[in-house]
Formats: C-alpha cells, structure tokens, sequence
C-alpha cells in the first residue's frame, strides 16, 4: 500500500494544488496505487441528500443566474431564521444543512452571486460543495481499494464535475480540474493501478486527503435530527393550514441520512408513526438501490459487477444510514468474498462460469 501524505484545503474551490500534488507524487514511487480511505457519504442519493423532481430541475434550470442568487439568498436567510443565528456558523461549526440546497444555487452562493454573501457563508458554501465531491468518490474509492484499479473512480469524479452548472464550468477551478481529469483518465486508461502525475488532479488530492481522514465529513447526526424535526413540524402546521385533519410526513425532500435520523430516533425526537413510516420509506429506497445494483451489473457483462456496486453502495452509506436500512457488515463481507471468488473464477475459466459467484450474492441478498 503507497502512503500519501496529505495537505488540509477545500479540493474544489481552491486552487493551491502544489502541496498535495508534490506529495502524491513523491509518495507515488514504484508507480502502486494508494488505498483510498474509508470516507462516509450521503447514502442513497449519489453523493448529496437533495431530493429534486424532475419539474423542480426544469423551473431551476430556466432562471437566470442573478435570479439563483437572490432567491439563494432568500433561502439562506429563512434558514439562518429558523437556526436563530446570523452566521451559518456556530462555534466554528457548521450549525445549518444545506444538503436540501441544488448545486447551481450553492454555487451562487460559493461564488458570491451579485455580491450577496458574506465570507462565512461562501465559505458554508464551498464547505458542502467539496463533502458532495468526497461522498461521490467514496463508494468507487472503496472498491478501487480491493481491486487496484482506480478507472471507476476516475470516472466517478469526471461524472459529479460534468454535473456542474454552466457557471460553474465558467470558472477557472473547473477548467483546471476537468483538463487533469480528462489528462488522468487516460493515463489510468493505460496503466489502472497506478496515481497519475497530473497538476490539479482533484481525484489524487481526494485520495490524499482520504489517506489521512481528511475528507468532508457530514454534519453531526444530533443537528440533522434537529433540522428534520424542524421541517416535519413545518410540514404539518402548512399542512394543516391547508385543511388537513391528520397530516402525514412527506419524506420526499429528506436524503437518507436525514431519513436515518427518524428511523433510529435520534435525540427521542420523533413518534412511533414517524418512525415506522420513515422505516417503510429506508426499505423501499435500500430494495431500490440494490435492485439498481443488481440491474446494472446485469448490463455490463462482468461477473464481478454486483459485488463491486454493492460494495460500492455500502461504503457511500455512513454508519447510521447503514443501521437504519439493516445493511450489516456481514452483506459487506459476502459481497467481498463473492467479488474475490468470482475475480478468481474469472481469471482461471472465464466470465460465463464466474456468474456463478453473483448468483450466490443475488441469494443472500
């Protein structure tokens, strides 16, 4: 395993890539691969609790983007209301989600959009930009760590930055760091196992960084309990407003962990009804993803396929979000055993007979 040491930045809106890079490299000697790091992500949604629906995205996408910034910051401003506080910061932590918060309007709020946010807040901002960047690699960098091939994991970066804005492609961090990536990615075409020499590589930094537990992490899951209880007391005076007698939780906008905090009943903050339906709701979203898992392995025609997607999916869950869907480390483990037989079947007599080795994880499963 190459060691790296790492250099503390925020990967994805800071330029002072000299540091990590040198010392990637330097620790790159003999051309091995790092390990990337254990690192905890936003569970079922690809990297980001926001839940958007497709009319949502469209009414976004055809605003102009003084439009995205003034209503970020009309956004900002109820949150900061609601929290009681005037900075998005609160004993030098993070004390309001933005995980609910597009990209495009978090970049407005990150690239200080009409000159409406203040340092801390464009600093919140870029803050939750780079954890989406790290969870998004999380669960590719988990089985890069067992295979030793680091494509998927390139791949997955080069996805989340083709995701961006086209404000935020503008910008001269982007340029850079979708030129290295599109650079490293062909590197790792001709040679998987090893780091790319690349400037500006924000997949190498990532891995830099997870070397040492240096990624983004989350928000405390005491303070996602209390701001999902605050949006479902907000849900229910609206609803009844509206003339509702009997107003139901809407977990439609809730990412996974914020769903985790009402299935495990963080800080005793929610009733029995909540509970089991935010229980009903975390099944149906584990059997999708695992359906997922199991649909695109089908396509791809490597026998190897479903354990990697679901190891995959597993390390991008954090902790609680793994014990609010039931996902065990014994579903960890066969997955790995199932991946290393059917590698080794694979290997010795070909693809046909290591689909063997899947079907035993589609029964476990």
């Amino acid at each position: 395993m190459t060691s790296i040491n790492a250099t503390s930045y925020n990967p994805y809106y800071d330029n002072s890539y000299a540091g990590t890079v040198a010392a990637a490299n330097a620790a790159k000697a003999g051309q091995t691969t790092s390990a990337p790091g254990t690192a905890t992500a936003a569970g079922f949604d690809q990297a980001t609790d926001i839940v958007l629906s497709d009319a949502a995205k469209a009414v976004l996408a055809g605003k102009d983007f003084t439009t995205i910034s003034t209503d970020m910051r009309q956004t900002l401003d109820g949150l900061l209301s609601d929290a009681g506080l005037s900075s998005p910061y609160k004993d030098g932590a993070l004390a309001i989600d933005l995980t609910t918060i597009d990209r495009r309007s978090l970049y407005a709020m990150a690239s200080n959009g009409g000159d409406l946010f203040n340092a801390e807040e464009q600093k919140a901002a870029k803050s939750e930009l780079a954890r989406r960047f790290d969870a998004a690699l999380a669960g590719p960098a988990a089985v890069a760590r067992i295979t030793g091939d680091l494509t998927d994991l390139y791949a997955a970066g080069a996805a989340h930055m083709d995701g961006a804005s086209a404000e935020e492609k503008a910008s001269l961090v982007w340029i850079a760091q979708r030129a290295a990536l599109t650079e490293a990615q062909a590197a790792v075409k001709n040679d998987p196992g090893s780091l790319p020499n690349v400037a500006n590589d924000p997949v190498a930094n990532y891995l830099v960084r997870a070397e040492t537990g240096e990624v983004d992490q989350p928000r405390p899951f005491d303070s996602v309990a209390r701001d999902v209880r605050v949006v479902l007391d907000k849900q229910y005076a609206d609803a009844r407003a509206g003339g509702a007698a009997n107003p139901k939780p809407d977990y439609g906008q809730f990412g996974s962990r914020s769903l985790a905090a009402i299935v495990l009943n963080q800080g005793s903050l929610f009733s029995d009804a909540e509970i089991m339906s935010a229980k009903g709701e975390m099944r149906t979203r584990s059997s999708a993803t695992l359906l997922a898992c199991s649909t695109e392995a089908g396509k791809s025609g490597d026998p190897t396929a479903l354990a990697k997607n679901i190891i995959s999916a597993f390390a991008s869950l954090s902790v609680e979000e793994r014990a609010a869907a039931g996902w065990s480390e014994a579903l960890y483990q066969t997955a790995l055993s199932n991946y290393e037989s059917s590698a080794k079947l694979a290997q010795m007599f070909g693809t046909s007979e290591a689909s063997a080795g899947a079907k035993t994880l589609l029964s476990f499963l």
